[in-house]
């Protein structure tokens, strides 16, 4: 198993044919220190879409007072990795692990106050993991809209995903009985 080999894990009760998208909500919230450390939250996810709010904390400011780049990319980068749990989460046990192997953020005005990120993934390509009978690794697109609490769009962040996934446990497809 990979260094990261667990990191899904802690998705897969909640997902399957019925995913619980509020659960799977909960459990991204959980998961990472520095988003916790930063107070930004996953506040919608399904297999659509996921919103994460970025709090319009002064800590969370530049030297003039708005949105720090950093905080508004945070934000992006989280609600585009839970996108893609969302839309992966019928077959979320099939994850190994997925890291960002290339982004380009544009900010296109100074953020004030708080910031949402609405991100979603390439469902083309999320939707053939069921498929892949074995180890497999492929890239996956997502791109993150940034919006500050006047509704203006401040930014937009995309991102390129590489992803792995574990054998399936039943590669032959065949159907197992208990």
């Amino acid at each position: 198993m990979s260094f990261f080999g667990q990191a899904y894990d802690p998705f897969v009760p909640y997902g399957g044919e019925s995913p619980d998208f509020e659960q799977l909500r909960r459990v991204a919230n959980g998961l990472a220190p520095f988003t916790q450390h930063a107070g930004v939250t996953i506040t919608e996810l399904d297999r659509e879409r996921a919103v994460a709010d970025v709090p319009g904390e002064v800590r969370l400011h530049n030297h003039v007072g708005t949105v720090h780049a950093a905080a508004q990319y945070l934000g992006a980068e989280f609600a585009a990795a839970a996108a893609f749990v969302g839309s992966a989460a019928t077959h979320i046990d099939r994850i190994e692990w997925m890291v960002v192997r290339d982004s380009r953020a544009l900010f296109l005005r100074p953020a004030v106050g708080s910031v949402r990120a609405t991100a979603s993934v390439d469902a083309r390509i999320a939707r053939t993991i069921g498929t892949l009978p074995q180890r497999h690794r492929f890239d996956i697109d997502a791109k993150a809209v940034l919006r500050d609490a006047a509704g203006s769009v401040v930014g937009k962040v995309f991102f390129d995903y590489t992803c792995q996934t574990r054998p399936a446990e039943n590669p032959s497809n065949e159907v197992t009985t208990r």
